[in-house]
């Protein structure tokens, strides 16, 4: 991953699951303009290593988790206080637009 693509990961992502395909997932930047949607998983990578996820749980409330984050070659791994990770394989990243494999 080079400089410039570590900048461009370092802010809120949001799924945009209406671009998602059998073999990608597409996050948009928080500001993109969605369309309106039930709820939207998020995560949130800060340029200290710290991440906060969010996911729609009970009664559609918005829950937080937080963590740390790194890349390890073209993964992204998030490893969340509560003992729990994702890792995501990284396709495509800009300032607009991440895409990863499913």
């Amino acid at each position: 991953m080079t400089p410039r693509e570590l900048t461009q990961l370092q802010q809120k992502w949001t799924h945009s699951f209406e671009e998602d395909n059998e073999q990608e997932q597409v996050f948009r930047p928080v500001n993109f303009p969605f369309n309106r949607s039930r709820g939207r998983s998020q995560f949130d990578l800060k340029e200290n290593g710290d991440v906060a996820s969010f996911q729609l749980g009970r009664n559609d409330v918005p829950e937080q988790i937080t963590g740390s984050w790194v890349i390890d070659g073209d993964h992204l791994v998030l490893n969340f206080h509560d003992g729990s990770s994702q890792v995501f394989s990284i396709k495509e990243v800009n300032e607009n637009k991440l895409v990863v494999k499913k």
